[in-house]
């Protein structure tokens, strides 16, 4: 991964926002959409009854938008599902990018290859409209124009048949309110040095690499990551003691940790170099090194926490257990430290050592 040095913001791809009201057709199973509205950073336009999709593509989806993107605040549970609905029915071809079960980005090109895009904000901004437009403090903030309820889709289309004209400003703010923030985060990551991404996960690669790596970092061989690969373990969730005595007039103290990541991430090294492996190192070379080491150990019996964590297959799957006993593995060598000073065996096979450094102190401490 290479520091981009030399970086300058791309030419920004127009933004425009867009969001869609529809009822509940129960009789058929289906979301009817009615209203459809767009900004586009000047004009709120607006689409209303049943081609309301069919008018927006009309007029946007045209020369003047290529290679636009439109962004709809939590699309990929609405919004996106009633396009794609639209699109299957058209020549366009469609690219979709998932994260997990969700669609947050729709590609569709036309048989020249022109595109437009279509982008859900949630995966960058993960909160309610509501809550985005008072954070940042923007002049369009959500409206409230009827109550919350398990109907509220059919609420607001019986309430948008006797009042079309409130209901039609309730989605110009959606859209201008979201079109606002949008732009004030831009704004905040770039003057951090950054770019904004499809996701807040992006989003921070992308600030990093532009402005806060100051050396590369290096891939390392597929066979050396892969068996490196499995001295990486999920997080530790166990309960050690599921109860306290009751004994009078004693206090007992609950704590939990926040930011444990941003923690480690600022004080913490991590490798910057390729590995320098070494077969059959010694002992006092693994626990005063950087690195990954394959071992076979053998954990004491009076051990109260184990410290190691290895993966046992029981029936089908395998589950994340910290055993005593003998056992062979990969483990990152700060764990193999913490084993010898609870008098585990360690028997090194092969270490991946690494020259390492504080690479992301800056990062964390902007931020």
């Amino acid at each position: 991964m290479i520091p981009y040095r030399a970086y300058k913001p791309l030419k920004s791809k127009k933004i425009l926002t867009l969001d869609m009201e529809g009822y509940r057709d129960f009789k058929n199973e289906m979301v009817i959409p009615y209203l459809l509205g767009v900004y586009d950073g000047e004009k709120f336009y607006c689409f209303d009854g049943d081609f309301c999709i069919e008018d927006f593509f009309r007029c946007f989806v045209t020369k003047k938008y290529r290679g636009c993107i439109f962004y709809a605040h939590f699309g990929a549970i609405f919004d996106f599902i009633l396009l794609l609905d639209y699109l299957n029915k058209t020549d366009f071809k469609i690219l979709p990018i998932s994260q997990g079960s969700k669609i947050i980005k729709i590609t569709i090109s036309d048989k020249n290859n022109h595109r437009w895009y279509f982008c859900d904000t949630s995966a960058l901004l993960p909160f309610g409209l509501d809550k985005l437009t008072k954070t940042f403090n923007v002049k369009y903030k959500k409206l409230e124009i009827i109550k919350k309820t398990d109907n509220y889709d059919s609420d607001l289309y019986n309430y948008y048949i006797k009042f079309p004209d409130l209901v039609i400003e309730y989605l110009k703010h959606d859209c201008i309110g979201l079109f606002e923030v949008l732009l004030k985060f831009k704004d905040e990551i770039l003057k951090s040095g950054g770019d904004m991404g499809l996701t807040i996960a992006s989003t921070s690669l992308k600030t990093y690499n532009h402005s806060y790596q100051s050396r590369s970092l290096f891939m390392c061989k597929r066979k050396y990551n892969d068996d490196m690969r499995q001295a990486y373990f999920g997080g530790r969730t166990e309960i050690f003691r599921f109860y306290a005595p009751e004994i009078k007039d004693s206090y007992y103290y609950y704590y939990d940790v926040n930011s444990l990541y941003p923690f480690v991430m600022r004080n913490f090294r991590f490798p910057v170099s390729q590995p320098n492996i070494i077969e059959k190192p010694k002992l006092c070379d693994v626990v005063s090194n950087d690195g990954i080491t394959e071992a076979f150990i053998n954990a004491p019996k009076d051990v109260y926490i184990p410290v190691l964590p290895s993966k046992i297959k029981v029936k089908y799957d395998k589950k994340l257990m910290f055993t005593i006993g003998n056992f062979h593995g990969y483990w990152d060598n700060a764990l193999l430290k913490n084993a010898y000073d609870l008098n585990y065996k360690i028997l090194p096979v092969k270490s991946y050592f690494f020259e390492t450094d504080y690479i992301f102190k800056k990062y964390v401490d902007y931020f």
